[in-house]
């Protein structure tokens, strides 16, 4: 596997904070407004999820925030098959 430099491991961990909240943000709206999201989002949701998996595969600095992306994701998409996913 590639070294990478600070410089971009600080990037990847600042976009996986990003996702994180915005997702933090989706179950907000979700629990206030009672809106759930429309099936076509959640395939789209899921096919981008499965990529952002498998481009973290073997960074080993990304293990934490995956475990607070399932975690969330659990909860904004309690019928999304998450180990399928991770």
């Amino acid at each position: 596997m590639k070294q990478l430099t600070s410089e971009i491991r600080n990037a990847c961990l600042l976009l996986m904070q990003i996702t994180i909240m915005a997702l933090y943000l989706e179950f907000c709206v979700v629990q206030i407004c009672g809106m759930r999201p429309v099936l076509g989002h959640i395939e789209n949701f899921s096919k981008e999820l499965r990529l952002l998996m498998r481009a973290t595969e073997g960074h080993s600095f990304l293990k934490e925030p995956i475990q607070s992306l399932k975690q969330i994701v659990s909860f904004v998409y309690p019928d999304l098959q998450t180990e399928a996913l991770f």
